[in-house]
């Protein structure tokens, strides 16, 4: 993909053509393409030589369009500039369009050499259009636009029951199209083929479905959606296509109506069934025609599992890739700043439905990348949900994730109160150690007072949760997954199942940033108190005495710990654990060679020791060495001097002058001296 790009074809054209491009671009645009056409994206009063420049430099090919008239005068500069283009960055393709009335030898010798389509017979020839679409694509007529020769001409237009209308801004997802594609086609045509696309709530699958039918759309008699919220919901869809399509009086009762469309769809073949949001795919069973039959059947799915229905690979929906989503941002708002796009996608982790709400929100305020980016790392969700997605999405991010939520906590309270913790630490790798070696931790009393659960719903007037979620299920639930992880990955599986988390090879699992956003929102601040507190008491649980031997489990911990020092700092967490957990953690980065990272965990666990502890605790006086020996590695050996001095002035006090640690603290300092150049009080430590 061209860095940056926005459109998929920069249309050079004469202007005595531009009625003939006009109506080519408006049947690419038909076919879910972008296409830059100087009359519909010039804006008028603005420098139109610049724009036209930027816009062929963010377009991913030029169609360089000849009419009877030859080339026009301007029309050769925008040639030559994407030929130049071209030559830089061979991804980039040049077509040669002929329209009616064009002659070959009018063709420039430099365009000549390219393979060019014809439309001389007519702006609508399906076959021209078709290679002119596969040259956009970049792939060969003979393969079609997903590697297969379609079913029906591409001028074929199958007849749409209920199905959204297509998404102008849909961006990226070439591959997943194309695999999709391949998978519903290599099944052949006298059996039923199913696929299925999962993935977490506002990922894109019913977008992704939704450009699928219509992309693929000339490969089918009929295509026909179904939105699965209930089984009542089912057979009302069933209802209603079934007096689409013809099938049933007006009085005929719903199951009369599910059997005829199951009839209609046994005889018929070349169609396209979408169940859409279908969370529990078992519960479409009942609706599917039986097997030996020509059609496609495709699902949506939070669910990963599909072997209830006979679909043993769904395909799974991922994030955007990030050149996707700065796309899909500078052609939502109109906006081209590419580096402004970039930071705040990556902020809002390439959630599809998250930067949709963004992008609505900077629309229609007039705000900069930039000036959204900086109010939300300030405000968060708060600021997020204020940006009403537009009619393509039904929910916004929060309320897509309640449903999931809910079904959650029904199925197993452990399993969302290991999602409540998971929620504050780094999400995208979580060891599973902190919650089988860290577990009792999680059902403890802590300085805050127990809470009462309520989910993001509470947010919501239309639902709340009664059951208190005070961590005793997931403590409970941990007890015997140290000895045995299937018992954690048991736990782990209703997670798995909604795709709010994805396992890891490395027996570890990764969540979505604004998950945890989502659930820290939901507890309220006293409840976000009481499980950082829990969550860091974990971490100490389960992080070692650093060592040789411990550095692997102290390098996969790490970045929680580092997470666990703002948590503290931010939710004021006076304990010893937390202090413990600074303190090693800080040991390991001066192993590492981060010692400005170090640094900054001593001093903040020696603040909470000498709150905890006292001024005169063994713990309190490790971590004076050990900032001390970090004070040194950095070069303030005064700093280092004075904290050594007032160390050993409490040891000889406390342990006497012959303790061990006594000893290692004078060595210490008159290495030190040494470095201050006082080497005759070094030499008489």
């Amino acid at each position: 993909m061209v860095p940056n790009a926005i459109y998929h074809v920069f249309l050079c054209h004469a202007a005595r053509d531009k009625q003939a491009v006009e109506h080519l671009a408006l049947c690419l645009k038909a076919e879910g393409f972008k296409p830059f056409l100087d009359k519909w994206h010039l804006v008028p009063g603005e420098p139109w030589q610049e724009a036209i420049e930027k816009a062929l430099d963010r377009s991913r090919t030029c169609a360089v369009f000849v009419g009877p008239g030859h080339l026009g005068p301007w029309q050769n500069e925008e040639m030559r500039n994407a030929l130049e283009i071209r030559v830089r960055d061979d991804s980039r393709r040049v077509i040669p369009v002929l329209l009616p009335g064009a002659s070959m030898p009018e063709l420039p010798p430099f365009l000549a050499r390219l393979t060019w389509v014809d439309f001389r017979s007519g702006l609508d020839d399906p076959h021209a259009l078709y290679r002119l679409l596969c040259g956009i694509r970049g792939v060969m007529p003979e393969k079609g636009l997903a590697g297969s020769e379609p079913l029906l001409p591409p001028s074929a237009r199958p007849t749409m029951i209920r199905v959204p209308h297509r998404n102008p801004f849909f961006t990226g997802r070439e591959a997943l199209l194309s695999q999709l594609h391949q998978q519903l086609q290599t099944q052949g045509t006298s059996v039923l083929a199913q696929a299925a696309i999962h993935g977490l709530g506002g990922i894109g699958k019913t977008q992704t479905a939704i450009e699928y039918a219509h992309r693929y759309g000339g490969h089918y008699h009929f295509v026909l959606w179904v939105v699965v919220e209930s089984e009542a919901a089912l057979q009302a869809e069933y209802l209603s296509i079934a007096r689409e399509l013809g099938l049933i009086d007006t009085k005929a009762d719903l199951e009369v109506a599910v059997r005829a469309v199951k009839a209609w769809l046994a005889r018929e073949d070349l169609w396209l069934l979408v169940f859409d949001n279908a969370d529990d795919p078992a519960m479409v069973r009942p609706y599917l025609p039986p097997r030996r039959n020509g059609g496609n059947v495709l699902l949506t799915s939070r669910s990963k599992s599909f072997v209830k229905v006979g679909i043993r690979d769904p395909l799974r929906v991922e994030t955007l890739y990030p050149n996707e989503a700065v796309d899909f941002l500078m052609e939502r708002t109109g906006k081209a700043d590419a580096q402004g796009a970039a930071a705040l996608a990556a902020e809002l982790g390439y959630l599809p439905l998250a930067l949709e709400q963004a992008a609505a929100y900077i629309h229609t305020m007039g705000a900069s990348f930039a000036e959204y980016l900086t109010r939300y790392q300030s405000q968060g969700l708060a600021l997020l949900e204020r940006g009403k997605p537009s009619t393509d999405y039904s929910k916004t991010v929060a309320t897509t994730w309640t449903l999931s939520f809910i079904a959650v906590h029904e199925a197993s309270p452990a399993s969302a109160e290991l999602l409540t913790a998971a929620a504050f630490l780094v999400p995208d790798s979580v060891p599973i150690e902190i919650f089988t070696w860290g577990g009792s931790e999680f059902g403890k009393e802590t300085q805050s007072r127990k809470v009462h659960w309520r989910l993001i719903l509470e947010l919501f007037s239309f639902y709340r949760h009664s059951q208190p979620f005070i961590g005793d299920a997931l403590s409970k639930a941990l007890i015997t997954s140290r000895t045995n992880k299937l018992d954690f990955w048991e736990l782990l599986e209703p997670l798995e199942r909604y795709s709010l988390v994805e396992r890891l090879p490395d027996d570890a699992f990764k969540l979505h940033r604004l998950t945890q956003e989502v659930m820290r929102i939901s507890l309220g601040e006293k409840g976000r108190r009481v499980w950082a507190e829990r969550v860091v008491g974990a971490l100490s649980a389960v992080y070692p005495n650093v060592e040789v031997s411990t550095w692997h489990t102290c390098e996969r911990l790490q970045p929680h710990a580092i997470q666990a020092a703002d948590l503290t700092k931010r939710y004021m967490i006076s304990e010893a654990a937390a202090s413990r957990l600074l303190n090693q953690a800080g040991y390991f980065a001066s192993t590492r060679g981060n010692l400005a990272g170090a640094r900054k965990l001593q001093e903040q666990a020696l603040k909470i020791q000498k709150r905890v502890l006292g001024g005169e605790h063994p713990d309190i006086l490790m971590t004076m060495n050990n900032l001390a020996d970090t004070l040194r590695a950095l070069g303030d050996f005064a700093g280092a001097r004075k904290l050594q001095e007032q160390t050993l002035k409490i040891q000889e006090r406390v342990l006497g002058g012959e303790h061990s640690g006594t000893l290692m603290t004078m060595n210490n300092l008159a290495a030190t001296l040494r470095n201050l150049g006082d080497l005759a009080t070094a030499r008489k430590l």
